[in-house]
């Protein structure tokens, strides 16, 4: 896994993802033992857009889960760290009613 200025870059085997981070929604601990080997109980859960809008998530397993959700949260501005397990996109802020944007 490796997080550039824009991206987070996934490699297994030979499929390859490439994920901008202004696309992901959130990311979060997960250990649903129905979708993946039992070697890999401890993973993150990246929920994302797709170009076409659509929602997707994909399963990676780093070794430390808290130090690569921090360094997620400080890569992209817009995203947050709550409680060290799970990063969030930042609520836009709301216009006041009769306010000009």
């Amino acid at each position: 896994y490796t997080l550039t200025a824009d991206k987070l870059l996934v490699r297994s085997g030979m499929f390859h993802w490439k994920i901008p981070l202004d696309s992901i929604i959130s990311a979060e601990f997960t250990s649903n033992p129905l979708s993946s080997p039992a070697w890999s109980l401890k993973r993150i859960r990246i929920n994302y857009r797709r170009k076409s809008g659509r929602r997707s998530f994909l399963l990676i397993s780093p070794k430390d889960r808290s130090c690569f959700l921090r360094d997620l949260a400080d890569s992209w501005p817009e995203l947050d760290l709550v409680y060290d397990q799970r990063v969030e996109r930042r609520a836009r802020p709301v216009d006041a009613p009769g306010t000009d944007s």
